[in-house]
């Protein structure tokens, strides 16, 4: 095949492999769009409620001066987790969401012949953002949630 057939120049079994593609891509695409939707909920749910509430129900029970110093500190680390994990969904929902609407319209301009199935990266699933970002937002998330913690327990 040619490196820059358009799509009106395939033959009938080539467009019906390319179809075939197009359809298996958005189904992943769309996977991981709906997929990112639920883990925002579940990962909201979890860091609010397991961490934040945890640490005020024992700051409030304590009498220690030094173990509520502990306890604020603590309190602090999960409410950074919790920005950390908030942008980081927020992050991956948006890329998420810019690929799937990338991908729909790079099989629109290659139907209109405006690009080669090669030019377009989305039809490939070429992925092309840098993952250390997320890579990052997760760690920081998670280091954050570690470390108030072992804050937490010091603190009782």
């Amino acid at each position: 095949m040619n490196q820059k057939e358009k799509y009106s120049e395939l033959d009938e079994p080539r467009k019906r492999v390319i179809e075939d593609h197009k359809y298996f891509v958005s189904d992943i695409l769309n996977e991981s769009y709906n997929g990112a939707s639920e883990r925002i909920i579940k990962l909201l749910v979890l860091l609010n409620s397991g961490g934040i509430v945890t640490v005020l129900a024992y700051f409030y029970k304590t009498d220690s001066t030094h173990a509520k110093c502990l306890l604020k500190i603590s309190l602090w680390f999960f409410l950074f987790g919790l920005l950390f994990s908030s942008l980081l969904v927020t992050l991956d929902y948006l890329i998420c969401m810019s690929r799937l609407e990338k991908f729909n319209s790079g099989v629109g301009d290659f139907y209109d012949d405006k690009v080669s199935f090669q030019e377009t990266p989305e039809l490939n699933g070429k992925n092309t953002f840098p993952k250390i970002i997320t890579i990052g937002l997760g760690f920081l998330s998670g280091a954050s949630a570690l470390v108030g913690v072992l804050i937490g327990v010091f603190g009782l």
